[in-house]
């Protein structure tokens, strides 16, 4: 090789080395500026992951934060219940003591009129009280009122018969000459004056039945629907041209027997509702508003209309329902208690009663007002207080997407859904016990949801009732 060529190579091999230089020192910046994004990246890394730690424990408080809001949601709506029961029972309460207080200021009345009638300057003027409480009596026997100066004969308390001329001092002699004692005198006169409305009106029913008795059998049913307790007239409830409203005007008539009668709750009504009358459970005096029995059980089918619900349907002797309107009416003074009474198919039976009942009218959908829990069948009633009255063609319960008079096959006071469904489906097999869920004749605290009952029976009656046995007794 000659000299001219080596260093011709030589100088090529040296600017191989220096671009091999070039080349190594950018790979190095470059692998350097790797690094650094690398590093970089790594510390993002890790601040992403502080943050997500963050977040999840930031979620984890609001997951907490949100279950005490719930629970304390809960808890609201529970005390609210709570109130709105309390005031159910408040309102009772209060009633049971404007009772109290009538009964107190009718006394202290009566107190009063005795100790005036003892001052005898007052006897002229005391007498229109004494014919006052002979208005009845005057009216049904035909007499002349005192007001017209003159009265027909009639007997009074000593014996001593009036004349028709007699005037109003006459009256007055004669009452202050029957006894010494003024007081005595008027409450003898007033003694005198009720048992006479009581004959008077006895006579009247036993000619009333006695033109009645060659009519028909549905003429006699409609008889016994008919009369009404004259010895509770000026203390119960309104009567309506002498026709009965509710099962205990009946009996206190003197009927004692059970079983279909003809009442007339409204005000405005030709032909009246016909009703299971309960005379002899607990005293009796019970307006039957519901009924399953087994006779009939399964062929009434209680899945209903609203519109059948409000008028009512079924059949009155065995399995059927008031209906709302009816129930409503009754009840509207809120003075009203209800017992209902369960059968299951081992002839085991239970009672709920609750001394405060009021169905409100069909603008508040028959909204429940009940309270004041007694009995041994458990409470599965309350649960529904305050609630409207549900059918398969109008919900009002609190279900957002299901209607449970549809789910259950029934029609109730249903909520979110129910504990008690005695309108549900009547089942006789396998001795009431059924698989599918709570859509039979059911009440939770007795059976559970997957037993049907053999017999329900809800009545109604006023609670002062006992107090007008007792009256019509004396």
């Amino acid at each position: 090789m000659s000299a001219a060529n080596f260093a011709k190579e030589s100088m090529r091999l040296t600017e191989v080395e220096e671009r091999l230089e070039s080349e190594l020192e950018m790979m190095n910046d470059r692998m350097d500026s790797v690094s650094e994004k690398i590093i970089q990246s790594s510390v993002s890394t890790q601040l992403l992951l502080d943050l997500s730690k963050e977040t999840i424990q930031q979620t984890d408080k609001s997951v907490g934060i949100s279950n005490e809001v719930l629970s304390e949601l809960k808890s609201v709506r529970t005390e609210l219940g709570d109130v709105g029961q309390a005031s159910v029972q408040t309102i009772y309460n209060v009633q049971k003591l404007e009772e109290s207080l009538l009964i107190a200021v009718e006394e202290t009345g009566n107190k009063t009129i005795y100790a005036l009638r003892q001052d005898q300057q007052l006897q002229y003027q005391l007498l229109p009280l004494a014919s006052a409480m002979r208005v009845d009596l005057e009216e049904e026997a035909s007499l002349v009122p005192l007001g017209n100066g003159s009265i027909g004969n009639s007997m009074q308390a000593d014996g001593t018969v009036l004349p028709e001329s007699t005037s109003l001092p006459a009256v007055a002699s004669v009452l202050s000459s029957s006894t010494a004692n003024t007081s005595e005198t008027v409450a003898v006169v007033a003694g005198a004056a009720k048992n006479d409305r009581k004959k008077l009106k006895t006579q009247q029913d036993m000619q009333d039945t006695t033109s009645r008795n060659s009519s028909s059998n549905n003429e006699k049913s409609k008889l016994q629907g008919s009369l009404v307790s004259s010895s509770c007239s000026s203390s119960y409830e309104k009567q309506i041209e002498g026709r009965p409203r509710t099962c205990e005007q009946i009996q206190l008539s003197g009927f004692t027997t059970s079983g279909v009668y003809r009442i007339y709750p409204f005000d405005i009504e030709r032909n009246g509702t016909e009703v299971y009358c309960d005379l002899h459970s607990d005293k009796g005096g019970w307006t039957v508003i519901q009924r399953r029995n087994e006779l009939f059980g399964k062929r009434v089918d209680f899945e209903r209309s609203w519109h059948e619900y409000a008028v009512g349907f079924g059949i009155t002797h065995d399995s059927y329902w008031l209906g709302l309107n009816t129930i409503s009416e009754l009840t509207k003074s809120g003075d009203y208690e209800i017992q209902i009474e369960l059968t299951d198919w081992e002839e085991d039976v239970r009672v709920a009663k609750y001394a405060y009942f009021r169905i409100a009218n069909s603008s508040e959908k028959f909204r429940i007002h009940v309270a004041d829990y007694s009995g041994n069948a458990g409470d599965s009633l309350a649960y529904h207080n305050g609630m409207a009255f549900t059918t398969k063609d109008s919900d009002n319960d609190l279900e957002k997407n299901v209607n449970c008079a549809q789910k259950y096959h029934g029609a109730w006071w249903y909520k979110s859904c129910h504990q008690s469904n005695l309108n549900g489906l009547y089942t006789d097999e396998s001795n009431g016990k059924h698989e599918s869920y709570a859509n039979g004749v059911n009440w939770y605290s007795w059976h559970g949801y997957y037993y049907s009952l053999k017999r329900t029976e809800m009545k109604i009656r006023s609670r002062h009732f006992e107090a007008y046995l007792r009256e019509s007794r004396e």
